[in-house]
């Protein structure tokens, strides 16, 4: 109750590049809190995500209503009612990413590995796969890693729409995760670099591709978000629900899209 009072939805709405602080805070409660029960076997995810709930809940309602008022005003702002959204999971998905790294570069390496063994388990099954396509294909773009990346983010990516689908903000777990994979890496980067080396190396490999996939997965938690609030609020019935219908498969073909290329992009080097 406390942690879920730090921050109003007003205030979010308002000020969302407060969410970075809010999202720093959250994720290092749940690694704490985590440490603090022992013999708990899992991931500190869970409990970072269980303050996150009531805000972006209320974050999706308000954002369904807004799109719902513009249709009866017949304004067509397709991208400034969504924009809220975007801007709000990209500063969680950064605040997660910097409070993983930071657990993760403090902690006794026993404890770090514990807490994030899941992270570094797919960090090093990544690892694996990469260097074995690179060895398969010398061709400046790999098809069969095109394929392999496009057909898991895919995997992914459905699995963020049938989260939001059926929980509303269930996605938002699952790109707690993604960050907390990323600062991990980061971290590991910076560790056996440098400070500089680390973060100009792992960022320059992460970019290019990565702001394509991360952007395609806040829209897909969007589209599958408004769309299961819409149906909670009793919309079946209604016109407005055929409004939302179409903003979700544009939405979900706009994610697609970003992941086709975010694939082409990271199989070309």
């Amino acid at each position: 109750m406390v942690l879920e009072c730090i921050l109003s939805p007003r205030c979010a709405r308002r000020q969302p590049y407060k969410l970075l602080g809010v999202s720093f805070l959250f994720f290092s409660a749940g690694v704490l809190v985590y440490l603090a029960i022992p013999g708990l076997n899992g991931t500190p995810l869970i409990f970072a995500l269980l303050p996150f709930l009531p805000l972006m809940f209320r974050l999706l309602i308000w954002e369904e209503k807004e799109e719902e008022a513009q249709m009866r005003r017949h304004e067509s702002k397709f991208f400034d009612y969504h924009k809220l959204l975007l801007e709000s999971y990209t500063y969680i998905f950064l605040g997660a990413i910097l409070s993983s790294a930071f657990w993760y570069s403090i902690l006794p390496p026993d404890v770090a590995h514990t807490a994030f063994d899941s992270e570094i388990k797919e960090i090093s099954a990544i690892a694996y796969t990469v260097n074995q396509t690179a060895v398969a294909t010398a061709n400046a773009i790999r098809p069969d890693f095109f394929g392999f990346l496009f057909g898991h983010n895919m995997q992914v990516l459905a699995l963020m729409l049938l989260f939001s689908l059926l929980y509303g903000v269930g996605s938002l777990y699952l790109l707690l995760w993604n960050a907390s994979v990323i600062g991990i890496f980061v971290a590991q980067r910076i560790a056996e670099q440098g400070i500089i080396a680390g973060l100009f190396g792992s960022f320059l490999g992460l970019l290019p591709h990565g702001m394509f996939e991360l952007s395609a997965y806040f829209v897909a938690s969007i589209a599958g978000g408004i769309f299961s609030v819409a149906v909670m609020r009793r919309h079946l019935e209604r016109p407005e629900l055929k409004s939302v219908l179409f903003d979700s498969f544009v939405l979900v073909l706009i994610s697609i899209a970003l992941l086709l290329i975010g694939a082409f992009v990271e199989s070309s080097y």
